[in-house]
């Protein structure tokens, strides 16, 4: 079995030794480690270069010819990747020595499951410890797992690549397109070991609640979502579940190890869900009568259940 590991790096000179230490003092070596770098103005491709010259068969690096920021960077790496298991990192996190054992025994025990996310400690840029982990603080906010999609976090198979790559067009976020892709399959599993450090300072691209050093409540979710710029269209999401759909159809054609009941199942959510995006990207476009009656349709039809519920519905009374 091939392990990879696959970063993304963009002027990470700060953190990037300790992270790459800990991939190499891990109790179970991965085979490469892909490293894509989006035009770096720093000494992060200097730091990736001294470590090839001491590991040169097992480091690989990509540098882009010009910046394709966070999502495309992530899309390029995993393409360049060969193993059977394939572990994302962000370049400024700390792993534990025993991640990839830990996580390549749950792949091993659970021959069905094709991604596997993981807790981490959440701990300051001086890795000072909080006393709380990243699940922890999910389950404080949104009281479930289906919004832990943190890419850092995630390890999946090989064979589930060929069901998200290339990515939709439009495409935000890669880590909740891969998690959406593995939960309409029912092959992801959520596991509560920490295995590593998810270090939080100012220059983190991602400002997610979940990700706060301080204890989080429903109130704080409440906040960050209603607060937060409404945005103006659905199109990214609606690439992702016409993408599911596509991949669905397909699958009835195809020798698969997939329940065929789930994957009904998920094909009629999605229709769903494709319903109520397509209805309420049309809120921009009609008039303020016309989009009172819109936000009650989708509240009479439960559609709101595919947004933030009440609250989306609130936001849409507000236009």
């Amino acid at each position: 079995m091939k392990i990879s590991i696959v970063m993304t790096v963009y002027n990470g000179e700060k953190y990037l030794k300790d992270q790459i230490d800990s991939f190499l003092n891990q109790t179970l070596l991965a085979d490469e480690i892909v490293i894509a770098d989006d035009c770096s103005s720093d000494k992060t491709i200097e730091i990736i270069e001294k470590y090839k010259k001491n590991y040169p068969d097992k480091i690989k690096i990509f540098k882009n010819k010009h910046n394709l920021g966070f999502t495309r960077n992530f899309e390029n790496a995993i393409s360049k990747s060969s193993g059977d298991i394939i572990f994302l990192s962000d370049q400024d996190d700390l792993w534990y020595e025993n991640k990839i054992e830990i996580v390549v025994k749950k792949f091993n025990s659970n021959p069905n499951v094709d991604l596997i996310i993981h807790d981490a400690d959440l701990v300051n840029e001086n890795l000072k410890f909080t006393n709380y982990s990243v699940l922890s603080q999910v389950i404080s906010g949104f009281n479930n797992t289906d919004v832990f999609i943190t890419g850092a976090l995630t390890a999946f198979k090989k064979n589930l690549v060929k069901y998200f790559l290339p990515f939709p067009k439009n495409l935000v976020g890669h880590d909740g397109f891969i998690h959406f892709v593995s939960k309409n399959l029912n092959t992801r599993i959520v596991i509560n070991d920490k295995l590593q450090m998810i270090r939080r300072h100012a220059d983190n691209t991602s400002g997610w609640v979940a990700s706060s050093l301080k204890k989080i409540n429903k109130f704080d979710v409440f906040k960050q979502q209603f607060f937060s710029k409404r945005v103006k269209h659905y199109n990214d999401r609606l690439e992702q579940v016409i993408h599911m759909i596509n991949i669905l159809e397909k699958l009835r054609f195809e020798q698969h190890n997939f329940s065929k009941d789930t994957l009904i199942l998920s094909q009629v959510k999605l229709e769903k869900e494709r319903e109520a995006l397509e209805k309420r990207n049309l809120l921009e476009k009609k008039n303020f009568f016309e989009r009172k009656l819109i936000a009650f349709e989708l509240l009479i039809k439960n559609q709101y259940k595919y947004f933030n519920g009440y609250k989306s519905f609130i936001r849409d009374l507000l236009r």
